[in-house]
């Protein structure tokens, strides 16, 4: 190659299949010529595309976190953790899914199995998620004591460590706080 000359070398490449229980995975590339010199380094994620976690509450939490749903001390929030596979084949057990506690709120209870330690509420599925299948586990945090301040804003999501679910939105807020953000046309302490 002559001073000051540049070429272009072009290629493509595809991703082997990831484990049945590896929903995403890191990839590197570098190109190296025979005589040592090396490109910059290009890191993409591979994701399998039919593995879906969606979350919902009830009360429903908010969709952002300028629109946080207002919650009282002790206010307990149900949630609702749907578990699709959108893909043709089944996703092979153990399925792993966790749910850190958030500040602002405390674990009260999960099904299925699910277990809370040091603030991370796990699951380990041990069945088979078949092709178009889906599950659903469930949980219920409560709004802790807020000790300083008088609101504390948090939001819950899930993940299985690859994936994260949608995040839902909240704002703790000690009896007695009037809130200017509230969904009714007047400010209203929470209950």
């Amino acid at each position: 190659l002559n001073p000051n000359a540049s070429f272009t070398i072009q290629f493509k490449v595809k991703t082997n299949t990831l484990p049945s229980n590896v929903y995403s995975k890191s990839i590197e590339n570098q190109a190296t010529t025979t005589d040592g010199y090396s490109s910059n380094k290009i890191t993409f994620n591979v994701v399998k595309p039919n593995f879906m976690l969606s979350l919902t509450s009830s009360p429903s939490g908010g969709s952002s976190a300028s629109a946080p749903m207002l919650l009282g001390i002790n206010q307990e929030v149900d949630f609702s953790l749907k578990l699709e596979n959108k893909g043709s084949a089944s996703i092979k057990p153990p399925i792993n899914i966790s749910v850190p506690v958030p500040s602002g709120a405390t674990f009260v209870s999960a099904s299925s199995g699910g277990t809370n330690s040091n603030n991370t509420i796990k699951w380990t599925i041990n069945s088979e998620l078949a092709s178009n299948g889906s599950n659903t586990l469930s949980f219920k945090l409560k709004v802790s004591d807020i000790s300083s301040g008088s609101t504390k804003d948090f939001n819950v999501y899930c993940t299985d460590g690859a994936i994260n679910s949608n995040k839902l939105y909240f704002k703790g807020a000690k009896a007695g706080f009037v809130s200017s953000f509230s969904s009714s046309p007047t400010s209203t302490p929470p209950i």
